[in-house]
């Protein structure tokens, strides 16, 4: 059994890197239908690999759309099931950071514009904004991970004060004078903040999986 890198991966089908990266991404994170191997958690591509990559190639250049082509694979081979732990995996990455992601492959992209002629280049160029966040769902996400940071600091900052509230009055009451007490609201504060920073990251993973 043979296995190969992207780079001589992409060498074989006369595609760019960024190309197969992006269809086989689609295949494994989008569309879960193929998993692509690993060793020491780096993609490795295998004979199946190579035959579904040509198949792909050769419905590209007849025009197909890459999801008929998708939809095609599971008549055509039989792809390769995914691991137990790949959901658990693939959510530990799931933060990704956009704008980083855009600048990488930007700078990709006029990279192979350097390296390839007018026509491929151009093409290659299309392939990869396909895999760039549009700026409308880029702002969709922003404003959802607001709503849900502020959610949950609005829920941990009840659960902090249900617990200060509960505490004894020794711990929450200071002397002002020489007879009266009142609450310690410096000290209310503090634990409140306290508590947020303790379990807001729990609470942000267990949002973001639902």
């Amino acid at each position: 059994m043979n296995y190969w890198k992207i780079s001589d991966f992409a060498k074989k089908l006369n595609k760019h890197n960024n190309t197969i990266d992006g269809w086989f991404r689609k295949l494994e994170a989008e569309r879960k239908l193929h998993y692509i191997s690993r060793v020491d958690d780096e993609k490795v591509y295998d004979e199946l690999d190579l035959k579904i990559a040509e198949f792909i190639v050769e419905r590209r250049d007849n025009k197909w759309s890459l999801n008929a082509i998708f939809d095609e694979l599971p008549k055509e081979f039989e792809l390769r099931p995914f691991p137990e732990d790949y959901e658990s995996k693939s959510k530990d990455n799931q933060v990704v950071d956009v704008e980083k992601m855009r600048a990488t492959l930007l700078n990709e992209m006029k990279n192979v514009f350097n390296e390839l002629s007018e026509n491929q280049a151009k093409e290659q160029i299309e392939e990869m904004k396909k895999l760039l966040p549009s700026q409308e769902e880029e702002k969709r996400s922003r404003l959802n991970t607001i709503m849900v940071e502020r959610k949950i600091s609005r829920q941990l900052e009840e659960e902090a004060l249900e617990q200060w509230n509960d505490k004894p009055a020794g711990e929450k009451l200071k002397k002002v004078g020489w007879f009266k007490k009142e609450e310690d609201k410096d000290k209310r504060d503090t634990f409140v903040k306290k508590y947020i920073d303790e379990y807001f990251e729990e609470n942000l993973k267990k949002e973001l999986e639902l």
